[in-house]
């Protein structure tokens, strides 16, 4: 194959509606370069085939199309710059055939989701057009989508879809078309970020477009070496919004901003999008998940008692069992189990009798259910408190931290994690009632407004990754076989233990 190696090639990529376009716009106004917008082919079909393992011919394809139009511009004697959505398979390819380098941009996920429902709803109406929700079509959108056929529809094909091996593979036909921009948003970037990690670091560079300064695209034009773009000039044109409804149709933005979402559809983009967007820096590193308002509200307010609480110990006996046999095991191989917290308590069936010579706290979200237990359940060396240790983290520290079946209604279960080996001296035991998830790589979070909670799937693998960052030892998560149970078709629920290292608990 020909020799196309060539400095003077780079490529602005990234997620549509990030502000790619403005970029190129800006970048075409130097004097040593032309950027192309999308130039023709732009691989909208291969980009999808090769996404999804259908496309044999990568290098062939970028050199008799994306390198032969580069050639035509380098011998201008021009720095050659491409902007193009659909790179993000190939990018591995370019470097090899071009050694080009690359403009990796990224914007707020939430902000990106906001600006794709807008470009749906107010000019195309064709972004996901499996989508069960039609869109609130303004006339432009629905003239737009009548005049394009879905098979001749490149755009929309090009967007990919969740394989059988993606945690959201089954659930994508039920989405609302938020939910699909920010899995397209997530799934883009994390395609993006993983080519270009695997590059060297100085031939790439990345920009972050939610709200870019004059000084961040200067950057970006003395890593390229670009000439006669002016600070000024920057400015200006980051005051047009480029590409944006305004700029496009002279409307302004019709969905609502990302602090005026409902928070079910805030916590719709967390469950798809929340990881990537710490990736990304967008979210802080210690990042916590968004707690609907009303979380909990139904359990605060239940009246189903003692015979409710003790129905559902009895539905887990098993699990309760093998519980405390952890806990004389224990005892038994030298490890005195002194003081135990709760997490989740309830009425503290079963426990407050197994327990009652030992230091038990037993800690739950609703008021109620902690008073109801200081008032029935007498024992000097025990205590009830409310709160959600998420955030109510109690100052004193127990050998052993456990939660039975409550993880699964948490709106983040890495942060409970945390927040359990943060208040544990010694142990921390968990069960996860919903069963046993082996194949899921992230969690996968599911919200309930009837019942304000979540009803979550937890990952084997993601929850061996946030113990191992703690610095837990002696990590165990297996399946736990709770038999055959009457209305119960869960046989397995999955069990979690970890031992906390010493000094690994402090907050």
């Amino acid at each position: 194959m020909a020799d196309y190696s060539n400095p003077n090639i780079f490529f602005v990529v990234g997620c549509g509606r990030s502000g790619t376009t403005s970029l190129c716009r800006l970048l075409d106004s130097a004097t040593n370069a032309e950027c192309l917008l999308e130039p023709s082919p732009n691989l909208n079909r291969e980009s999808r085939d090769m996404m999804e393992g259908r496309y044999d011919r990568p290098f062939q394809l970028i050199a008799e199309t994306v390198l032969q139009r580069a050639a035509a511009v380098l011998d201008k004697g021009l720095i050659y710059g491409e902007k193009n959505v659909t790179l993000g398979p190939f990018i591995p390819h370019l470097h090899k055939l071009s050694k080009c380098r690359f403009v990796y941009v990224h914007r707020d996920g939430r902000d990106v989701v906001r600006s794709f429902i807008d470009w749906h709803n107010r000019m195309f109406g064709t972004i996901y057009r499996e989508c069960h929700e039609i869109g609130d079509l303004s006339e432009r959108a629905k003239k737009s989508q009548a005049s394009l056929p879905i098979e001749l529809d490149s755009s929309d094909y090009s967007r990919p879809r969740p394989g059988l091996d993606d945690i959201w593979f089954d659930q994508w036909e039920k989405f609302t078309r938020l939910e699909m921009c920010a899995w397209y948003w997530s799934r883009i970037n994390d395609l993006y970020l993983d080519q270009l990690e695997a590059l060297p670091e100085n031939e790439w560079i990345s920009i972050n477009y939610t709200s870019p300064e004059p000084s961040d695209l200067l950057r970006v034009t003395e890593f390229l070496g670009l000439n006669g773009l002016t600070s000024d000039d920057i400015k200006c044109q980051l005051g047009k919004r480029v590409n944006s409804l305004k700029d496009r149709i002279d409307e302004g933005n019709n969905f609502p901003r990302w602090p005026d979402w409902t928070p079910i559809d805030r916590v719709r983009f967390e469950n798809i999008a929340a990881r990537t967007m710490q990736r990304l820096g967008h979210y802080p590193t210690e990042y916590v998940r968004y707690c609907p308002p009303n979380y909990g509200e139904w359990w605060k307010q239940n009246e189903g008692g003692l015979d409710w609480y003790t129905w559902m110990y009895d539905s887990r006996l098993v699990a309760h069992n093998d519980f405390q046999y952890f806990v004389q095991c224990l005892d038994q191989a030298g490890h005195k189990v002194e003081s135990l917290l709760d997490v989740g308590c309830g009425l503290a069936v079963g426990y407050a009798d197994v327990f009652s010579e030992r230091r038990y706290v037993g800690m739950d979200l609703s008021g109620k259910e902690a008073e109801w237990c200081r008032q029935n359940r007498p024992n000097s060396k025990h205590a009830y408190i409310t709160g959600d240790i998420i955030v109510n983290i109690p100052d004193e520290k127990f050998d052993v931290v456990f939660s039975q079946g409550t993880i699964d209604n948490s709106y983040d279960m890495d942060a409970m994690l945390k927040s359990m080996v943060a208040c544990s001296s010694g142990w921390i035991y968990l069960t996860a009632y919903r069963g046993w998830f082996p194949e899921l790589s992230e969690h996968r979070y599911s919200w309930d407004e009837s019942t304000t909670c979540f009803y979550n799937d937890i990952s084997v693998s993601a929850v061996c990754r946030t113990l191992q960052a703690l610095g837990c030892v002696e990590i165990s998560v297996s399946p736990l076989d709770m038999g055959i149970r009457e209305n119960n078709p869960i046989r397995y629920e999955t069990r979690i233990v970890a031992r906390v290292a010493a000094g690994e608990s402090g907050r």
